[in-house]
């Protein structure tokens, strides 16, 4: 089936326009006045190589805990959350990036986020040492 050269012109400019490499066979000008196929290989001099990675969160509900909810006033049932964030290379988590710990109020909905040690507390079940004003 015959090609129009100026398609072959625009896939080949959007190839160019990208800052990667071309991951497959690509119609270039030979300087001669025609197109020559190019395997991806001969254009970077390298063979085509693929690296996934990314991040994974993962929550985990700790405990659920009976607070005052600053905003709402109400009594209510708190879950205590921790969100691990992980780095992944080719799916398999690697090492963790970022930890958070928070609580939401089951009542209205708000999330508070709370730090290492106050999320310790809060699970062993100590009560606050400090006053609330």
């Amino acid at each position: 089936m015959p090609v129009s050269v100026s398609t072959l012109k625009t896939v080949y400019w959007a190839h160019a326009r990208t800052s990667m490499p071309p991951t497959g066979p690509v119609w270039e000008p030979d300087g001669g006045g025609s197109l020559r196929l190019y395997e991806s290989d001969e254009l970077t001099g390298v063979p085509g190589q693929v690296v996934i990675f990314g991040f994974r969160t993962k929550v985990f509900v700790l405990t659920v805990l009976t607070l005052l909810c600053p905003r709402c006033g109400n009594q209510a049932a708190h879950p205590l959350h921790r969100s691990a964030t992980k780095f992944t290379l080719f799916f398999i988590p690697l090492f963790p990036v970022r930890t958070k710990y928070t609580t939401q109020c089951t009542f209205c909905g708000v999330t508070n986020r709370l730090s290492k040690d106050e999320a310790n507390r809060l699970h062993r079940g100590i009560p606050d040492q400090r006053p609330r004003w």
